[in-house]
């Protein structure tokens, strides 16, 4: 064996492997770099590593049979007579050391590189966050926007397929472990050629964009996506891809692996999933899915609202397999008026939400959509606290970097009377989403109602950017009512004194027997938190009339001595609808359900119907007792 070795270092095949092995090394750290800043196929460096592979037996059958000469390459002399090889010495064990050493890094590299990613997605626990997602957890380098993809159609009439592109390819880095994503409505207010991409760090606080652009002709797409860092505007990374409609998931899925590569090899963060479970799918159902999303991105119009609804609908009409599909008609639903989505009950509407949802959970349980659809759906429409709970955990275990997953855990915390922590998912939602208006609105709203001075919207600046500037204004005006904040409701009553409203705006929003909004609001406020006698007397009367099957009315009638209608509306109110809005008479405040109403035998009946009990118990454990039945007037 001594023999072998050392005929090895007397035909120089160690230091020929050794050069070799470090060249080598090195171009393919050299491939790697310029695959990713370039912007070159995928495939690149594997074949870099297979032509390399292949050349190194090569290299080293080479350095037997031949060696240099003065007079070029020859046949390696075999050894004169019996001459022994010169026995190995210390130079020579140190080069047959560092060519192992050699060997072992480059195969180490070569071998683990992808499974660095793989071992990240198979392992939950890998990078993960904690049950609430902590930020402080996520650095400011690991984070991204996607920004509405350009449509570069001929026609110029694929927008909402572009834009719906870009949100799939968000929503599936939401799923990356240690990545913050910022959300849809606020990434998507960034749109045009002119984007200062610095800007849209700062606004975002987010390090780094991914932008790109969709040409569709008939069957034929092609797709240019790049991640660019924001400090610099230099591409870390770019590629166009050219395929059929067939193939759009392919386009995704190829993306969020090369993402994947990128972020991990960059920022050490990876592992999101594509869309590989929706290959096969029927292209109209995508494309009716894609239009859907786009309208539910601007669903403050109730016309885009019901419009989104529909296109889901012949989504999952095209396509009865295509979950995502169903999890979105299922939301559309759940957060919809029943007459939006042209119902004509909330038990009708309850039922199609309910039904939706379930067939999306079937077909996909790993969507983290369809749990934040049905935290809402049993937290909105079916009162059941616990399942409530356990979607929204589950929506963010899928998606802890998402906004609506925050957010939807937000609601439920609040239903729950957990306040601090459905503050923090609040705050998080927030710093995900940050020009999202709604988001800011009913959170506001949400933590006002429980006496948050901090909270408490006292400006107009809050509602700038809702299609209904109005409907904002409104929504923080009961919320400073309910925390009895004199300063923040004159401000908002003097702000609505001054807009003019649309005949259309007139009808839907001053009810008979008011003469304009201004007089309405001031009204509502005498009723709940005093000032004008007369005019809290004329709020009375309208609440003693109103048809509507509300918590607010029920409420409202209680305050006014009117007890066993008041248990009629809530009794019915609860049969044909559940409301969230119940949470606002379970907290101290003007809102809060009387005592003389919380001491009614019916009351207790109507905390005796399904779901009630598991509420009550949950907001009582959290220290959370307002609005809550009291013992029965002369009950022991």
């Amino acid at each position: 064996m001594s023999n072998f070795l050392a005929e090895l270092r007397r035909r120089n095949v160690f230091r020929i492997a050794a050069a070799y092995l470090v060249v080598g090394w090195l171009l393919i750290q050299i491939s790697a770099l310029l695959e990713t800043s370039l912007g070159l196929p995928d495939w690149f460096d594997a074949v870099v590593i297979g032509f390399l592979t292949v050349g190194f037996p090569v290299a080293v059958l080479l350095a037997w049979a031949f060696e240099m000469t003065p007079d070029g390459m020859q046949k390696t002399a075999p050894l004169a007579g019996e001459a022994a090889p010169r026995p190995l010495a210390g130079p020579d064990y140190l080069i047959i050391g560092l060519l192992v050493l050699v060997v072992g890094i480059a195969g180490y590299q070569i071998t683990t590189r992808p499974a660095d990613v793989v071992a990240i997605r198979d392992d939950p626990d890998a990078a993960q966050l904690g049950d609430t997602g902590s930020q402080d957890d996520i650095t400011a380098e690991a984070s991204i926007a996607v920004l509405p993809f350009a449509d570069f159609s001929p026609a110029g009439d694929q927008q909402y397929f572009s834009d719906g592109i870009a949100e799939e390819l968000l929503n599936a880095l939401a799923q990356f472990p240690g990545l913050r994503v910022a959300a849809r409505t606020s990434a998507f207010s960034f749109r045009g050629d002119d984007v200062d991409l610095r800007a849209v760090g700062e606004a975002l606080n987010v390090a780094h964009v991914l932008e790109g652009s969709v040409r569709r002709s008939g069957d034929q797409l092609r797709v240019t996506a790049q991640l660019i860092r924001v400090s610099d505007g230099f591409h870390l990374w770019s590629q166009t891809y050219e395929r059929t409609m067939t193939d759009v998931f392919a386009i995704q899925d190829e993306i969020v692996r090369e993402l994947s590569r990128v972020l991990q090899v960059r920022l050490g963060v990876g592992g999101g999933e594509g869309r590989v479970g929706a290959t096969g799918l029927n292209p109209q159902a995508y494309e009716q899915y894609l239009r859907g999303l786009s309208l539910w991105g601007d669903r403050e119009d109730d016309t885009n609202r019901l419009n989104a609804y529909l296109a889901f609908k012949r989504a999952t009409e095209y396509d009865p397999d295509f979950a995502d599909a169903w999890a979105a008609l299922g939301m559309a639903i759940s957060r919809s008026d029943a007459a939006t989505v042209g119902r004509r009950t909330t038990a009708e509407a309850s039922r199609e939400a309910f039904e939706a949802l379930e067939h999306a959970v079937q077909l996909n349980p790993e969507t983290a959509r369809v749990h934040a659809a049905l935290s809402a759906y049993y937290n909105s429409l079916q009162p059941d606290i616990d399942r409530a709970t356990i979607h929204a955990r589950r929506a963010m275990e899928i998606a802890p970097n998402a906004a609506f997953a925050n957010y939807a855990l937000a609601d439920v915390l609040a239903s729950r009377g957990e306040i601090d922590e459905a503050g923090r998912a609040l705050d998080r939602a927030i710093s995900m989403d940050p020009l999202n208006p709604t988001i800011r609105r009913v959170g506001a709203s949400l933590l006002g109602m429980y006496g948050r001075g901090e909270n408490m919207l006292t400006g107009p600046d809050h509602c700038q950017g809702q299609t209904s500037y109005l409907v904002c204004l409104q929504a923080q005006l009961r919320a400073a009512i309910h925390a009895e904040n004199s300063a923040a409701i004159a401000f908002i009553l003097d702000e609505m004194a001054g807009l003019e409203l649309t005949p259309d705006e007139q009808v839907l929003h001053v009810p008979p027997g008011f003469e304009n909004l201004a007089e309405f609001n001031t009204a509502l406020t005498a009723f709940f938190v005093g000032g004008d006698e007369a005019l809290a007397a004329r709020f009375t009367r309208f609440v003693i009339e109103s048809p509507t099957l509300s918590f607010q009315r029920a409420q409202a009638l209680a305050r006014a001595g009117l007890l066993d209608q008041a248990l009629d509306v809530l009794i019915a109110a609860y049969h044909r609808e559940w409301d969230p809005d119940i949470t606002w008479h379970l907290t101290e405040g003007a809102y809060e359900f009387p005592e003389s109403l919380r001491r009614h035998p019916r009351f207790h009946e109507y905390w005796a119907l399904p779901g009630m009990p598991e509420h009550a118990a949950v907001r009582r454990a959290n220290g959370q007792s307002a609005g809550l039945p009291l013992p029965i007037e002369g009950a022991e």
